[in-house]
């Protein structure tokens, strides 16, 4: 079934939104996971119309993948990369990081129509 982009959007908006609320809270883990999520409705939303493309189903597997495509801008290899660097003992990680942020560029990227190709 082929995916209604404005579905996708929501989607992605909502994980971002309760990830605001967790970051807002002090959660910077929920909101890694949330900004994660958004981003795997979205490179989902691309893989559709990319189906000689396989990066895996779960959101770490895209991103992971995402981050080492070459073919992308850096911007957006480097938010995949800062989205699923392990955290330390303390749940911090080596970047100063705004996983929401993160997601933003990403999710940007995927939704332009350019990317697209129908």
């Amino acid at each position: 079934m082929k995916p209604i982009k404005e579905i996708i959007v929501m989607q992605s908006e909502n994980e971002l939104s309760i990830g605001d609320n967790a970051l807002k809270s002090g959660n910077v883990g929920k909101a890694r996971v949330c900004a994660r999520r958004a981003c795997m409705f979205v490179i989902n939303y691309w893989l559709y119309y990319n189906p000689n493309i396989d990066w895996g189903k779960t959101s770490i597997n895209l991103l992971e993948n995402l981050s080492k495509e070459i073919s992308l801008p850096e911007n957006v290899r480097l938010s995949a990369k800062r989205l699923t660097a392990r955290v330390g003992a303390d749940f911090t990680t080596s970047y100063i990081e705004n996983p929401l942020e993160d997601a933003k560029i990403i999710i940007e990227y995927f939704l332009n129509d350019n990317q697209i190709k129908k």
